[in-house]
């Protein structure tokens, strides 16, 4: 299976998703079969000019009969891409045509192949209760786009949540979100068959309650964050329990060699005081005025960071058009006089949003974060990958160690923000200018206040008179 998404992409972006695709996973064993599926995104130019990069799923599904394929969908079962053998440090492909490709292989639980590191997935034997879902955007025209036609986006989610005595429920939504003339409209949710599961080495079996019956492949690994349904990655829900022991466990997680724990810290110590240290460790609240598209769109932003609140107000020729307000897990949107209930995605890329992610530095974020990798430098950019509150994310810091890029993934899709023209506000060091890369798009907020440790009050985060 195959999916485009078209953008353009500068390198550090490039290098920022590629980085993103290398979680930590628990080491392999080495045998003369496995029963394990290796799962991986690749990315190359468009053929397109002008196109950005174009995606593509790389996967090997390994059965202990020394058969594989190349397919987690319809057939996966059954069909045969070829055979295969493990030896000491390699794995051998003989395709259909008894040709041979040697793939180096330490049993490491991740290996090259086919232009991108692929990683391993077990067959499940057991899903843990919780919301599961993924979703995908698309979308045309609106601010950044460099026109003056509206903006049309449109989003589809699919979940399904599996209950502790066996049952599941499926659910599926899709909206269509149009902008440049305040309107907006959501569609309507979908709710599917629902009815009981059986889950056996990697087959998860849904019998429906209307009597018909699926028989899907699934994958895991060790961490209870996500799992392979088809060949689709759906992810848990934040609330999911038992999440945090993995999310936010031992900070020796694979991934990370304990001996590269204390140069990793060391090293975001030295971010933090290149942003100003001990004067962005005490701020409490900040208020953020900046615009999109040449000041068409204005946003006003407060932040109160000890309570986990942001609240976003966005106006149009000094109208209010609308808001969106989260405090930790839960949030809120208004929007033609209307309120909705922000979904755990939205909330989660709020968080990780504009000068939101830049506060993750301070003394008392950084303590709660985990590595997943060591710091490495190429050319004028360092990198390394955390877990900031249960997503992984990829960050980048320029030779002052200021941080100059962050990238994630949510709900299979990737947000990328870059950090530019770097001023100082009240002695720490903070970027005027915010790239935000996302559903083949580019959106540059340009800030022009920023305020420190400000008062706020209840009326800050009032909800507006219907």
């Amino acid at each position: 299976m195959t999916t485009y998404h078209r953008c353009s992409l500068p390198k550090l972006f490039t290098f920022l998703l590629m980085l993103l695709l290398h979680p930590g996973l628990a080491p392999a064993q080495q045998g003369k079969y496995m029963h394990a599926a290796f799962i991986g995104m690749r990315w190359d130019p468009s053929a397109t000019f002008g196109g950005g990069m174009e995606s593509t799923e790389i996967i090997l599904y390994f059965r202990p009969d020394g058969t594989y394929c190349t397919n987690l969908g319809n057939g996966w079962q059954t069909e045969v891409s070829g055979r295969y053998t493990i030896e000491k440090g390699a794995i051998k492909l003989i395709d259909s045509k008894k040709e041979v490709f040697p793939i180096p292989y330490d049993g490491d639980g991740s290996f090259w192949y086919n232009g991108t590191t692929i990683f391993r997935k077990e067959p499940a034997n057991k899903i843990p209760p919780g919301y599961y879902s993924f979703s995908y955007s698309s979308g045309s025209g609106g601010i950044g786009s460099g026109t003056n036609a509206p903006y049309v986006g449109n989003r589809a989610h699919k979940g399904i949540r599996f209950n502790p005595d066996g049952s599941f429920n499926s659910s599926s939504a899709s909206s269509t979100y149009i902008s440049g003339e305040n309107v907006s409209g959501y569609g309507k949710n979908k709710k599917e068959t629902d009815g009981k599961y059986t889950i056996k080495d990697g087959v998860l079996t849904l019998h429906f309650n209307n009597g018909e019956k699926s028989v899907n492949s699934c994958f895991t690994s060790d961490a209870v964050s996500s799992i392979v349904v088809n060949g689709t990655t759906y992810y848990a829900d934040e609330n999911l329990p038992g999440k945090d022991k993995v999310e936010k466990g031992s900070p020796n997680k694979p991934g990370t060699r304990p001996k590269d724990m204390g140069s990793a810290r060391e090293f975001l110590n030295k971010a933090n005081l290149a942003l100003g240290g001990k004067q962005l460790n005490v701020i409490k609240t900040v208020k953020l005025e900046s615009s999109l598209g040449n000041g068409a769109l204005q946003i006003t932003t407060y932040l109160d960071l000890p309570l986990q609140k942001i609240r976003n107000e966005y106006r149009k020729q000094g109208q209010l058009i609308g808001i969106e307000q989260t405090e930790g897990n839960t949030g809120w949107e208004w929007s033609n006089n209307k309120f909705t209930t922000l979904v755990s995605s939205r909330i989660r890329e709020i968080q990780l949003a504009g000068l939101s992610g830049i506060f993750n530095l301070q003394e008392t974020a950084l303590a709660k974060i985990s590595i997943l990798s060591s710091p490495e430098k190429k050319d004028q950019t360092t990198s390394m990958i955390v877990s900031v509150n249960g997503i992984s994310t990829a960050w980048a810091f320029d030779n002052e160690q200021r941080l100059t890029g962050s990238s994630a993934k949510i709900d299979n899709r990737s947000i990328t923000y870059l950090f530019s023209d770097f001023k100082t506000a009240q002695q720490v060091q903070l970027p005027y200018t915010v790239k935000e890369m996302r559903d083949n798009k580019t959106f540059t907020y340009k800030f022009s206040s920023i305020v420190l440790n400000p008062e706020l009050n209840a009326n800050n985060w009032a909800k507006p008179l219907q």
